[in-house]
């Protein structure tokens, strides 16, 4: 195996790794902004007394 060959299974290797902590990061951003509309949803029901808690 030549260097090249190295350095590119390297640099893909390291390619691959950020796809996937981006991904997560938008999963876990896209989580939370579903658990905060969720519960801005169930304020403004509660303050116009569509749901009692």
């Amino acid at each position: 195996m030549s260097l090249q060959d190295i350095t590119n299974r390297k640099q893909a290797e390291q390619t691959s790794i950020l796809a996937e902590r981006n991904r997560l990061a938008q999963e876990i951003h896209d989580s939370k902004l579903n658990v905060s509309a969720r519960t801005q949803a169930v304020i403004v029901a509660v303050n116009r007394g569509i749901v009692w808690l």
